[in-house]
């Protein structure tokens, strides 16, 4: 069951603002069926997300702030803010083109499927107490444009926690038996080079690679 609003409001100026507020609402609703044991967990969540997001764009960049509530039946409510922000440091034209500053920052939060919350099966045995996946992201680059804008490179460095990942861990060697739990953290932090060339109008390449 799925409804959800959204509505925007724009003002223009010396800078054009737009703000924008949405409403969504998920209603899960499943039957988990274990052919083995001949049994079903009728499964029922519910989520409900309130966004706010305004954003400020000018002559020489922009800077978009949101913040989103979720709430969720399986782990309560949390807070998922972000911001994004471009900025022109040098303008150019013809072979050397506009020099980009960027910045984005913010958290994620995933929550657990039906199947990891509530499945019946001993192999992959639901958890009710799940955490939900999060996530810390923080990345910054520039952005080169050449040849009259038909190449572009860019240099991204990025910061990424992520916390309670959820995979399965075995709880009985001997049958098998396992269960989804929240098993740990990790990071990923590096360096990301790209470079997209318009060759002709059919036809576009891309490269890139990272140093993690």
């Amino acid at each position: 069951h799925v409804a959800n609003y959204q509505s925007t409001w724009t003002f223009t100026g010396a800078a054009t603002q737009i703000i924008t507020a949405a409403v969504d609402f998920d209603g899960e609703r499943g039957a988990l069926k274990d052919q083995l044991a001949k049994t079903v967990v009728n499964a029922t969540r519910n989520n409900l997300g309130i966004t706010l997001q305004h954003q400020l764009a000018g002559a020489r960049g922009s800077l978009v702030t949101s913040g989103r509530v979720e709430r969720n039946d399986s782990f309560g409510t949390t807070f998922v803010p972000r911001v994004s922000a471009a900025f022109v440091l040098l303008r150019g034209a013809g072979a050397i083109g506009d020099t980009t500053l960027k910045v984005n920052a913010g958290r994620g939060v995933k929550e657990p499927t039906v199947l990891q919350s509530f499945s019946p099966n001993a192999f992959f045995r639901g958890n009710p107490d799940l955490q939900p996946e999060t996530s810390r992201t923080i990345d910054a680059g520039l952005v080169q444009r050449l040849a009259h804008d038909h190449v572009r490179l860019e240099a991204v460095w990025f910061d990424n926690r992520y916390r309670d990942l959820i995979s399965t861990r075995t709880t009985n060697p001997a049958t098998f038996e396992a269960q989804y739990f929240n098993i740990g953290n990790t990071r990923a932090r590096g360096l990301e080079l790209s470079a997209d060339a318009a060759i002709t109008a059919a036809l576009r390449l891309k490269i890139g690679r990272a140093h993690v």
